[in-house]
């Protein structure tokens, strides 16, 4: 089903094509007085609704006594979860984490049957300052890259009451859009992802890095982007041309954040393979591998030869692009101090 976000309406505005709001409510009443409708309206018209809340049995009375959603609950049309389970699972809060969480979550909806999802998050957990709380904004600017796809929404409800200027400024600069007296309004401080090629390049970062370029095609890239097909054709005469660019790409170029942050936390060359390993763990999510399963695909840089005639081109700009990692990553000094599973990984990395 085509993603027809301005058939969707949250309190009194079309949701266009909005996929990650900023809802800021003066306390729960005001928030179930929008939210509420707007799930109801969604299971109406077939969409999955995930919604995280900090108590699920409080969360289903809302609804009152004239609507029984225990049938979608069932079907798993309406998934109700808690803080606990999602944003502060382990009572921390991880931007990395969630972030792998929210991929999961989009990844299993068109499974499920349902041609969209809504995930709805009470961000009231926010107020009490858990450990990792300083994380939030690294997470809700983590999400606009992973939302570049069709037929999904999050909507982050926040309480006024309990955020001052300085962090609503940031909360607004890190979501598409704001809700605010009912009414949605859009942020100017991400507008570059507006741009038709940039919102191609996002859709490719997203989905070259979840499938591979090779299983990705050309209508589904179109789709995510929400372009016509003869724009897509105009910022890139071909597949070839959008891998080119992806992989020339800074947001693909993700080792480049793993060895910066690697060295941040090293205390001495000894220390860096440890702390590089860290930070691969925490970057990628868990299915994701660095290196080929037995029989597997290998990694997704290695699926990235384009076919056709002229796929020689973008081979040697993919094997540029490795050697380079390849060539930059650190070493300790003492060739015997690094750990045999840093040997095995090295070797590992270098044959994929």
């Amino acid at each position: 089903m085509p993603d027809r976000g301005g058939d969707v309406r949250i309190g009194e505005s079309s949701l266009g094509r909005h996929r990650h709001v900023c809802a800021l409510f003066d306390g729960p009443d005001d928030a179930a007085a929008v939210l509420i409708p707007f799930v109801l309206d969604r299971l109406r018209a077939g969409e999955r609704v995930v919604h995280v809340v900090e108590s699920r049995e409080r969360y289903l009375a809302s609804f009152g006594p004239d609507v029984d959603v225990r049938a979608a609950v069932a079907s798993r049309q309406l998934d109700v979860r808690t803080w606990d389970t999602a944003y502060l699972s382990g009572g921390t809060f991880s931007a990395t984490r969630m972030l792998a969480y929210v991929r999961r979550l989009l990844r299993e909806a068109p499974g499920l049957g349902f041609p969209a999802m809504r995930l709805v998050g009470d961000m009231g957990w926010t107020a009490a300052r858990a450990p990792g709380t300083q994380e939030l904004l690294a997470y809700e600017t983590g999400l606009n890259a992973i939302l570049a796809r069709p037929n999904v929404a999050v909507i982050c409800a926040f309480d006024t009451r309990h955020l001052d200027a300085d962090r609503v400024a940031g909360l607004l600069a890190a979501h598409d859009a704001a809700l605010l007296n009912d009414r949605l309004q859009r942020t100017p401080e991400i507008a570059p992802l507006t741009g038709p090629r940039e919102r191609i390049l996002a859709a490719a970062v997203l989905l070259f890095g979840e499938n591979g370029p090779r299983q990705t095609g050309i209508d589904s890239l179109i789709e995510a982007a929400g372009v016509a097909k003869a724009t897509f054709y105009r910022h890139f005469q071909s597949k070839d041309a959008l891998i080119l660019a992806w992989l020339r790409d800074p947001r693909t170029r993700w080792f480049d954040h793993v060895r910066a942050t690697a060295e941040a936390r090293a205390a001495t060359p000894d220390e860096l393979i440890v702390r590089l390993f860290d930070a691969v763990a925490e970057r990628l999510p868990r299915r994701s591998r660095l290196v080929p399963r037995r029989g597997g695909r290998g990694c997704r840089l290695s699926r990235s030869r384009p076919t056709g005639s002229r796929a020689a081109r973008p081979a040697r700009g993919l094997d540029l692009a490795r050697g380079r990692h390849s060539h930059d990553r650190p070493r300790p000094s003492g060739a015997g101090s690094r750990p045999a599973s840093a040997r095995r990984f090295a070797t590992e990395a270098d044959d994929t």
